[in-house]
């Protein structure tokens, strides 16, 4: 989830700080009232493409900051591949940070790792789910808006302990079906 969005330099924007609560967000508003600039902050974070143009005029670079706080099935995903890329992460806490400098160069970083856009588009998968009108809708994607739920009841945990149970009797189903049947060649 994300808790914290830090905007500075970034079109009009001089600096903005956003604190975000627990659950569903909707950004609406009046026209000019800022809108965009949140979804194009956040898309840099998940590895939009940038230039030159969103860095605030006369400023020599634009910096977003999020800071998410992840749990269950979400923080087990984003450690497992922060692990293959040698970045720390204490399961919960991740800090991810994209700047744009006034020349268009572009530099990422992961709890202050430093990643490839590519990397960063990979994670973001994991972190946001962005819908503007007549986009594509993730929640479209099987078995997408159960977990998006699961996520939003922070029912994640008893999903995975769910997953578990289910899997081991799975296992002793079949174990079961294999002792019958070869009970069966003796009879």
């Amino acid at each position: 989830m994300l808790e914290r969005l830090s905007i500075r330099d970034l079109a009009l924007a001089e600096r903005v700080e956003l604190a975000l609560g627990d659950g569903l967000h909707a950004v609406t508003g009046e026209t000019g009232s800022g809108k965009s600039l949140v979804v194009s902050s956040l898309g840099l974070l998940v590895g939009a493409r940038a230039d030159a143009d969103v860095v605030r005029e006369g400023a020599k670079a634009a910096v977003v900051e999020g800071e998410f706080r992840l749990s269950g099935d979400t923080a087990k995903r984003v450690g497992a591949l922060l692990d293959e890329w040698g970045t720390d992460f204490d399961g919960e806490l991740l800090i991810v940070r994209r700047e744009v400098s006034a020349e268009g160069r572009s530099r990422a970083t992961v709890n202050q790792t430093s990643v490839t856009l590519a990397s960063l588009k990979k994670l973001g998968e994991w972190l946001l789910d962005l819908h503007g009108q007549h986009e594509h809708q993730s929640l479209l994607r099987e078995g997408a808006a159960l977990a998006t739920l699961d996520r939003l009841g922070a029912l994640e945990d008893m999903r995975a302990a769910y997953g578990e149970t289910l899997a081991a009797l799975r296992e002793a189903d079949g174990d079961l079906s294999r002792l019958q049947e070869s009970l069966a060649t003796f009879a």
